[in-house]
């Protein structure tokens, strides 16, 4: 933003953080904002008019809801969109922060995996369970459902050996 508004009540120069506030928020109004933010509107209007320091709960939702980087906002450095943040890291990475960031990322994936895979081993024992019993209102097409989408799951996420989660079978392989 240009230059620094006064304060509606005491006539101070407003803020860095308030000016990047109320850039982030662009034409929103305060309603919608409390909405985005879980704040009261009374709350949100005292934010950006200057009256009340923004609680740091406020201002992290609002960097969430909006996909404003937070260091953007309290310091005023880096861009000012969370997505522009990602693409700034990693063009200025290099191999070994990209090579340990994939690793990461794949030992996540292999996590989600094994929960997945528990989930699907509950549901299943939990279908078979209920197949034994008298079918009651309801029950077959809930049981039917769940065995077809533990069915689909499984099939869409290939089964794994012990040997795959080594590190030193990914060698072997090579």
């Amino acid at each position: 933003m240009g230059g620094a508004r006064p304060c509606t009540l005491c006539g101070v120069d407003d803020s860095p953080l308030l000016e990047r506030m109320r850039a982030a928020v662009g034409n929103r109004t305060h309603r919608h904002l409390s909405e985005l933010t879980s704040a009261s509107t009374e709350s949100v209007r005292r934010y950006l008019e200057g009256r009340t320091p923004p609680s740091m709960d406020f201002l992290s939702e609002l960097c969430r809801t909006l996909g404003v980087s937070g260091e953007w906002l309290l310091t005023g450095r880096g861009p000012m969109r969370s997505a522009e943040a990602s693409a700034r890291a990693l063009s200025r990475a290099g191999v070994p922060e990209l090579l340990a960031a994939l690793a990461n990322s794949v030992e996540s994936l292999i996590e989600r995996v094994e929960r997945l895979e528990t989930f699907l081993s509950t549901m299943e024992t939990r279908v078979r369970g209920r197949g034994a019993a008298p079918p009651g209102a309801g029950e077959v097409h809930e049981a039917t459902f769940v065995a077809g989408r533990a069915g689909f799951i499984a099939r869409a996420v290939p089964e794994r050996s012990c040997a795959d989660d080594r590190p030193d079978a990914a060698a072997r392989g090579a």
